[in-house]
């Protein structure tokens, strides 16, 4: 059995506690003098008969890693990790609106948790990983994706190559983030149903992942900045697809 994992920061715990209250194990508060018992997260741990435990800053710092935390700690299991058979499934339910966010090779929970987060605002149905070399869900990633974790599936798959080639034989086009060529992102037309690809805080995205992709998209910056940010690339290639998706005309 997996042991507990420690999440924190209110959004996150809250976003578990309504999602699997079943896999909450005890709640920790900061104590301090402004509590109240009509705290949402109070409120509902109680409802669920969920632990309560109060504790000082100091242990929360320490059991955080000093993140910031908001006072909030929750002990959970592990979430189930998607896989193939689940991308199956959501490609079998609803193909020709499918859009998808892949990483290839993000390693940093944060980034991670930040590209959840950009995912669901820009209506992703999944974002997709590969199961080895890359970050996995830990506090770090619950906090920074703010409640999305809960919401957005993660789908890790054993060979990203051939999930690739899977989401090409459903009809799905490929769009490569790469920044040192490509398509102006400006001058790009998205076509659905639709799966970003960006690769990784080092190298980007790998030789035999950009193969796969039907296109290859840049974006322009000004200045000297050379690359952005993988939750930031992702977040202006996702909301670029997403405005022709919602500005394209009903067929």
């Amino acid at each position: 059995m997996s042991s507990p994992e420690l999440i924190y920061g209110r959004h996150a715990v809250l976003a578990v506690l309504q999602a699997r209250p079943g896999d909450v194990h005890e709640l920790w508060l900061q104590n301090r003098k402004e509590d109240s018992p009509a705290d949402p997260l109070v409120a509902l741990a109680r409802e669920l008969r969920i632990p309560v435990q109060r504790v000082n800053a100091a242990v929360l710092r320490q059991h955080t890693r000093d993140a910031v935390h908001q006072g909030v700690a929750a002990r959970i299991r592990p979430q189930a990790s998607k896989s193939e058979s689940d991308l199956s499934a959501l490609l079998e339910k609803d193909v020709d609106s499918a859009r998808f966010l892949v990483l290839d090779g993000v390693t940093d929970p944060h980034n991670l948790g930040a590209c959840l987060r950009v995912a669901e605002a820009a209506g992703v149905c999944a974002v997709i990983v590969p199961a080895r070399h890359q970050a996995r869900l830990t506090g770090s990633a619950f906090k920074s994706a703010s409640g999305s974790a809960e919401r957005v599936p993660l789908v890790q798959v054993s060979n990203l190559a051939r999930s690739l080639e899977q989401l090409k034989q459903a009809g799905v086009w490929l769009y490569a983030a790469v920044a040192d060529s490509g398509s102006n992102l400006w001058e790009t037309t998205f076509r659905p149903p639709w799966a970003i690809v960006v690769g990784g805080e080092g190298g980007g995205i790998r030789a035999r992942t950009r193969s796969l992709c039907d296109f290859c998209v840049g974006i322009p910056m000004r200045g000297e900045v050379e690359s952005l940010n993988v939750a930031t690339a992702s977040s202006v290639l996702l909301f670029e697809a997403d405005r022709q998706s919602r500005e394209r005309p009903e067929s």
